[in-house]
C-alpha cells in the first residue's frame, strides 16, 4: 500500500481554474483547484498566483493529513488527455453599448461590470518551482 503523504498528493493531476479579476487595486489572478476549491492562490501575475497556490496546497494537505481528514483526489485522467485544456464557460454580464460621435467619426464603445473569464487545465501543479 502506498504511503499517502504530501509528495503523493503533489503528484496527482489536480485541475486548476484560472480567474482573472479586476478591482480598484488593479488586475490580479486567482487560481484554485477544481477538486478542492477552498485551496487557491492570488497574485498580480500568474506566476505569483501559482506560487501562492502551491503554498496553500502544502499547508492544507499537511493539516488534513495531521488531522486524519479525507483529501479529495482528481478523477483518473487517461495519459493521452494529460495536457488537454478543458474550457469552462461562464456567463458574463450584459455589456452596455454606447455610441460616441465626434465630427464624422462614429465609434462604438463597450462597458461591462467585472467580466470574469475562467478556464480549467488538467496539468499537474509543478511543485518543483519556487
Amino acid at each position: 500500500m502506498m504511503n499517502k503523504d504530501l509528495a503523493y498528493y503533489r503528484a496527482l493531476p489536480y485541475g486548476r481554474e484560472w480567474i482573472p479579476r479586476d478591482d480598484e487595486s488593479g488586475r490580479y489572478f486567482v487560481v484554485r483547484l477544481v477538486e478542492i476549491p477552498e485551496i487557491y492562490g492570488c497574485g498580480a501575475t500568474k506566476q505569483e498566483a501559482l506560487s501562492n497556490l502551491r503554498e496553500a496546497f502544502d499547508d492544507q494537505i499537511l493539516w488534513a493529513l495531521e488531522e486524519g481528514l479525507d483529501i479529495p483526489v482528481p478523477a483518473v485522467i487517461p495519459p493521452e488527455a494529460k495536457h488537454q485544456v478543458r474550457v469552462a464557460l461562464v456567463e458574463l454580464p450584459r455589456r452596455r453599448r454606447t455610441t460616441v460621435k465626434q465630427g464624422t467619426d462614429e465609434r462604438t464603445q463597450s462597458e461591462s461590470a467585472d467580466p470574469i473569464a475562467s478556464y480549467v487545465s488538467s496539468d499537474n501543479i509543478d511543485f518543483s518551482a519556487n
